[in-house]
């Protein structure tokens, strides 16, 4: 276990030393830039399949506890597994 303190401490090191700012060039925006980059198709598809993985694991975690209880797991078991 202690080895584990002193490779996180050399990872955080060479992070600190190779993470660089990033040199952005400056440039000029046109008026309506960020309605026409929300309404472009990368971002609406960005959009939907966000708020679909979002649906998907909130159904999966409301139904998954009672589906397990009664597939004969106890409370405390199907909790811990969701947990």
């Amino acid at each position: 276990m202690a080895g584990h303190g002193r490779d996180a401490v050399a990872i955080g090191v060479i992070c600190l030393v190779m993470v660089q700012d990033a040199k952005i060039p400056e440039v000029t925006r046109t008026a309506g830039h960020l309605k026409r980059a929300m309404f472009s198709r990368q971002f609406l598809l960005i959009a939907a399949v966000m708020t679909a993985t979002m649906a998907c694991v909130t159904t999966n975690s409301s139904v998954a506890l009672n589906h397990l209880v009664k597939l004969g797991d106890t409370t405390q078991g199907a909790a811990f597994v969701m947990g």
